[in-house]
């Protein structure tokens, strides 16, 4: 049974891995298919902020919005996250923001600034790990959801994509309660 964490902004890896009886492999795994995103927490970094877009031929491009200090947490792109995780530290230069923006920090003399982001800097997110618990069922008996076939429209946010559809899925339950409910009370001649 998962032991209850007190409720704050972010949590160290180490006590998720413990709660959820996960190794660092699967977090690895869950990292670099996208289904958990790691955070980096900071406490004042100046950052280059900018939104990607995609040219005819479907490459990747900045446009650059502004400049903003970032105090709580910088997510980290899939394969950086799982780098860390594989190699111990990594070097990042370009980190995931608020409403899919893209947080690049300055660059110092031409070069392409980098911060070393070390295994035991990894956080997550509250809201992350809420989300990537219930996606997983973790703290429940498994939750009857089927999974989206449907490619729902990609709205802007933090963390990975939702996987299923939880509002579908609260429908049926309710229906399927509701149903029962009769069910019971027309053999019990209450309805």
């Amino acid at each position: 049974m998962a032991r209850l964490l007190p409720r704050k902004p972010f949590y160290g890896l180490a006590e998720l891995c413990d709660r959820w009886s996960l190794s660092d492999a699967d977090i690895a795994a869950y990292v670099l298919e996208g289904e958990l995103t790691l955070s980096v927490a900071v406490g004042g970094v100046r950052v280059e902020t900018s939104e990607l877009e995609e040219d005819a031929d479907g490459q990747p491009f900045s446009i650059p919005t502004g400049t903003r200090w970032i105090v709580g947490t910088m997510d980290l792109g899939r394969v950086d996250g799982w780098t860390v995780l594989r190699n111990g530290s990594h070097a990042v230069g370009r980190f995931l923001g608020l409403q899919g923006e893209v947080l690049d920090l300055p660059d110092q003399d031409g070069e392409r600034a980098t911060m070393l982001v070390e295994r035991q800097a990894l956080v997550v997110r509250r809201a992350e790990m809420e989300r990537f618990q219930e996606a997983q069922g973790f703290g429940s008996g498994g939750p009857e959801v089927e999974f989206s076939t449907a490619s729902p429209r990609r709205e802007k946010s933090r963390g990975a994509p939702p996987k299923y559809d939880w509002r579908g899925a609260g429908a049926r339950s309710r229906r399927r309660s509701t149903t029962q409910g009769r069910r019971r009370r027309r053999r019990n001649g209450c309805g």
